[in-house]
């Protein structure tokens, strides 16, 4: 993982869903959500690529950029990555896109009734 992204869940769950219902829970919440990259739709244009994970080009992992926005608030970049049977969301704090702790803490609650949060970077999986 990444220096500048810490993971916040993990869990066992098609990626492309929890996209899509992390995006209605964050909007639901007053933020807006831009989907500002998706793995699928960038190698869609790309023919006779081939997944390092899978060896194919029938490659199911999916790496999906959030930017959630508030009010008045830079971006919070969240990562989302996984495949059709896990995900993890982790995000982006770097010194140039510093994230306020009452941010962090808003998006996460709103997050974290459908899924486990990780504690010191351990991996905790949700039962949904």
């Amino acid at each position: 993982m990444n220096s500048s992204s810490s993971p916040l869940m993990q869990f066992n769950r098609n990626c492309n869903q929890v996209i899509e219902e992390s995006v209605d829970r964050l909007t639901q919440s007053g933020f807006t959500v831009v989907e500002s990259f998706d793995l699928q739709v960038a190698r869609a244009n790309h023919s006779g690529c081939t997944c390092p994970q899978h060896g194919t080009d029938q490659c199911a992992c999916q790496l999906a950029i959030l930017l959630v926005y508030e009010r008045d608030a830079i971006p919070v970049s969240l990562m989302v990555h996984g495949n059709q049977e896990w995900t993890e969301i982790s995000i982006v704090d770097t010194p140039d896109q510093k994230i306020k702790p009452a941010l962090r803490t808003k998006i996460t609650s709103t997050l974290q009734p459908n899924y486990s949060l990780h504690s010191d970077h351990e991996s905790v999986s949700s039962g949904s």
